[in-house]
């Protein structure tokens, strides 16, 4: 599980320094932030669909964007929000970022949670997710 965590943390920096934009002839990296950000009215339309409608698409959108373009206070219980939306109705990323979101924040009230949402990713074919079921009392114990 910790070679998955610090493969996931690499991924997330490649995704962003790795977004790029075409502008007429030429070509712009953007930054994860700009590559995430929503207006208003986005967020507002997204968060309404992954609330009202179950929308497992906007609902993990959202999460992104909390993730890699809004920093505050409530930035962490946004992303665990609305990831647990886009797990709920299905969407096997989502299932596995949940699981280590939870893992990470170290309490091991979570961890049965978190284990739960590793073995839906796992058995929707995420490898990372079936490692991490196999490696998870070791890692477990890690972190007590």
């Amino acid at each position: 599980m910790k070679k998955s965590f610090c493969i996931i943390v690499g991924a997330v920096f490649v995704v962003g320094i790795g977004f790029v934009a075409i502008r007429g002839v030429g070509v712009r990296k953007l930054s994860s932030a700009e590559a995430f950000n929503l207006s208003s009215e986005q967020l507002s339309d997204l968060a309404r669909k992954a609330r009202d409608e179950n929308d497992a698409k906007a609902a993990f959108r959202v999460y992104q964007y909390y993730t890699f373009s809004y920093a505050n206070q409530d930035r962490e219980s946004n992303v665990i929000r609305y990831l647990r939306i886009a797990a709920t109705n299905g969407n096997a990323v989502a299932q596995y970022n949940l699981s280590v979101n939870l893992i990470l924040q170290r309490d091991p009230c979570r961890y049965d949670e978190a284990k739960f949402w590793l073995g839906k990713a796992a058995a929707a074919g995420n490898g990372d997710a079936k490692k991490g079921l196999e490696d998870w009392d070791h890692f477990v114990r890690q972190w007590q």
